[in-house]
């Protein structure tokens, strides 16, 4: 049976408490954490512009899938960085930006549960404001909804982008906006500075723009 928060027995809020704490350590597992914590954060904004640009190459950014996947990785992306600012190593200095196959392996493995988390805390954060109910179908096994009539979900669906496929009514991505002239001059003047060191690498000279980026991520 369905309940609200403000309506469950003790013994649904009992088991729901219990998974909820056993969701909150999944981060335990993670090889990210055995990394120097400013590593890990550069490696983690390194996979998530990897895993835009690969999005990009296979399906381009105009696409139904785009957004979310934008919407999916700017969720993860943060509870990632903020495992590895709470239990990573500590920083090193000076910083090494070395990217390796173990290193990648361990950005992939954190997104991923980090986007796994971010719908479990999602739906868990709208059973604390009644908002969602919540079923235990099995002591593992939780089924949040949204309370209401077809309509009302409908309504909720619509919200988050879900449309039709055919029909008046179908979901078309708006036309991408172009960006503005100051921002493609600092793209232009960034990209400029930029010298290959192989195959897969480039160094950065510092830059104003550089700087900004740089400080704001600390």
């Amino acid at each position: 049976m369905a309940f609200l928060k403000s309506d469950a027995p003790p013994d649904v809020l009992e088991t729901l408490r219990q998974l909820e704490a056993q969701a909150n350590a999944c981060w335990r597992g993670l090889r990210i954490r055995y990394y120097p914590n400013n590593v890990a954060i550069w490696a983690l904004l390194t996979g998530g512009i990897r895993a835009v640009e690969r999005e990009q190459a296979a399906r381009t950014s105009n696409t139904p899938h785009f957004g979310p996947m934008m919407i999916n990785i700017s969720r993860a992306l943060p509870i990632a960085v903020k495992w590895a600012m709470r239990y990573g190593q500590p920083a090193e200095t000076p910083l090494n930006r070395r990217w390796s196959g173990e290193l990648s392996a361990a950005v992939d493995e954190a997104l991923s549960v980090a986007r796994e988390y971010s719908h479990f805390e999602v739906c868990f954060q709208a059973f604390h404001k009644d908002v969602h109910t919540a079923d235990v179908l099995e002591p593992a096994l939780i089924r949040f909804t949204t309370p209401g009539a077809e309509r009302d979900r409908q309504v909720s669906a619509w919200q988050k982008g879900l449309r039709p496929r055919e029909g008046r009514l179908a979901g078309r991505p708006p036309e991408p906006l172009p960006q503005s002239p100051p921002v493609q001059a600092a793209f232009e003047t960034v990209l400029r500075s930029c010298r290959a060191t192989g195959s897969l690498g480039f160094e950065c000279g510092e830059h104003p723009y550089l700087l900004v980026a740089r400080n704001y991520w600390r």
